[in-house]
């Protein structure tokens, strides 16, 4: 069930649930039905409506933790991280990149470590740009690596992708790298991530 179905189910069943309390009230009982088996059937599905809809939200919630991917870049590529996050929303994931997850006000690290507990995979943009020496970029990288698994036992959860030929870590070097300069990157990608999520 897509999440726009289950938006659209929670609220109409916690509206019935609560229809049928207020029928309870303002409605003489029914063909002569006993006030107060209305009365339970009223609760009932009330709390049916309470139950699915928590249900539902946290079943959200896992698929949105399973579809969560953490982007880590240099300042200077921010450019490239948001167009590779808008392909990542086209093929269903749901990305988190700085510049678009954490807003005015917040505590960047505190912002930071929030997005990668709450990813399950990470990508890391190589480019002649990216500092590895950069204390938030090895924060970030190792955070990732100890964190999160791949499903795959031959897959790292940290997914290189190269905007030029820049070198990788070593920690990532014998990792097979997305290319984003070839027009089939995202596909190629889009493959990578189902591996490390089992999807």
């Amino acid at each position: 069930m897509k999440r726009n179905e289950l938006e659209k189910i929670v609220p109409a069943a916690i509206a019935l649930g609560a229809l049928i309390a207020l029928m309870v009230y303002f409605v003489e009982p029914w063909n002569g039905i006993d006030g107060s088996l209305v009365t339970i059937v009223a609760l009932m599905a009330s709390v049916y409506a309470a139950i699915s809809s928590i249900y539902l939200s946290r079943t959200m919630q896992r698929k949105n933790k399973l579809r969560r991917v953490f982007i880590i870049h240099a300042m200077e590529d921010s450019g490239e991280a948001q167009k590779l996050a808008s392909g990542l929303k086209a093929l269903g994931y749901n990305p988190w990149v700085d510049v678009e997850d954490i807003t005015p006000g917040q505590r960047i690290e505190e912002a930071i470590k929030n997005g990668l507990s709450e990813s399950s995979a990470a990508i890391l943009i190589v480019s002649s740009n990216l500092d590895y020496d950069s204390r938030w970029v090895t924060q970030q990288l190792k955070a990732a690596l100890s964190t999160m698994s791949s499903k795959d036992k031959f897959s790292s959860p940290v997914i290189p992708v190269r905007l030029d030929d820049s070198n990788l870590p070593n920690v990532l070097s014998g990792i097979h790298a997305v290319d984003l300069r070839d027009e089939k990157s995202l596909e190629s990608l889009d493959k990578g991530l189902r591996r490390v999520l089992g999807a």
